[in-house]
């Protein structure tokens, strides 16, 4: 399920809302193509509601899904939309079946009927050939099969088995139950070719981690936690909402920062004036001291004949 509130300061208790959670992932592999023609059609019933309430939950959805959340409300005649990306929890194994049989060139567009029936038929001759409580997931849409691609040499068929976190199963009985199935089907299927692994999300990049949060692989699921510097404003999911904070220790450290530079400037700046006006000061007084000693040299020294303003002359 999926539980969502919204709130503001403009938000009036009186106005109704729109909300909407339309599926971005094609409901039981409907191909890309369909998708397009059914987009809106989904998930009747469950993907619009109108309510003046400012929270709503969602259940009965597919996991492993991505969903597009968009609340609409409508004040003063100005429409105001609030849009989100969520993705419902799972864990996903990643597979790939071999089938002898004739491939046909088709099969490799999903949007053709021959694409559409071979996917059809390995569906359901897994599907019937599960063990009883797994037909029971798949009927609650607590498990699904997802066929991606159908690719050359001879048929291989790769799937993604998608179960919720609460689906009591693991690796390994996953493993055994469908390959068990794929065995007792009528397709002829090379086992020892056929493979099923856990899907590693976060090296494939098909998690929901924000881009400010780390993601780390355990077993078929994942788990995301924000980064340290930011707050996580979904703590209930998270790793999925994050956003940089800007706590006061760090805003003060960088004021701290910001005066001593700038003191050792100006101190650096004060040295080179002191240093320039002791040079100018010691080079005004070396002159001085200079035409000082010019001076008393000259007044030393009297020509011959010279006494005072008189002259005479030698007998």
């Amino acid at each position: 399920l999926i539980s969502v509130s919204w709130s503001g300061i403009n938000l009036n208790a009186q106005i109704q809302y729109r909300v909407m959670l339309i599926s971005n992932t094609v409901q039981n592999d409907i191909t890309s193509c369909e998708k397009r023609h059914t987009f809106s059609h989904l998930y009747p019933g469950v993907n619009e509601i109108n309510t003046y309430e400012k929270r709503h939950t969602f259940s009965h959805l597919y996991p492993g899904v991505k969903y597009t959340l968009t609340v609409e409300m409508t004040s003063c005649k100005q429409k105001k939309v609030i849009s989100k990306m969520i993705t419902t929890a799972a864990r996903v194994y990643n597979a790939e079946a071999y089938i002898q049989e004739l491939f046909l060139p088709s099969y490799e567009n999903t949007c053709r009927p021959e694409f559409k029936s071979m996917s059809a038929k390995f569906r359901k001759e897994i599907e019937k050939n599960l063990p009883k409580e797994f037909q029971a997931y798949i009927k609650s849409k607590t498990m699904r099969l997802v066929i991606n691609a159908i690719r050359k040499g001879s048929v291989i068929v790769v799937f993604d088995i998608v179960t919720a976190l609460d689906v009591p199963s693991n690796t390994s009985s996953i493993q055994k139950s469908f390959l068990n199935a794929l065995q007792k089907s009528t397709l002829a299927v090379d086992l020892k070719r056929t493979h099923i692994v856990e899907a590693n999300a976060c090296l494939q990049g098909t998690d929901s981690c924000s881009a400010n949060a780390t993601c780390s692989t355990e077993g078929a699921s994942y788990t995301c936690a924000c980064l340290e510097g930011f707050t996580d404003l979904s703590p209930a999911v998270p790793g999925r909402d994050c956003y940089a904070t800007k706590p006061t220790e760090d805003v003060d450290s960088g004021w701290r920062t910001a005066v001593i530079v700038l003191g050792v400037i100006l101190g650096c700046v004060l040295l080179i004036i002191i240093i320039i006006a002791l040079f100018i000061t010691e080079r005004y007084r070396i002159k001085r001291h200079s035409t000082y000693e010019i001076q008393q040299r000259a007044e030393k020294f009297v020509p011959p004949g010279v006494i005072g303003n008189f002259y005479y002359k030698g007998m």
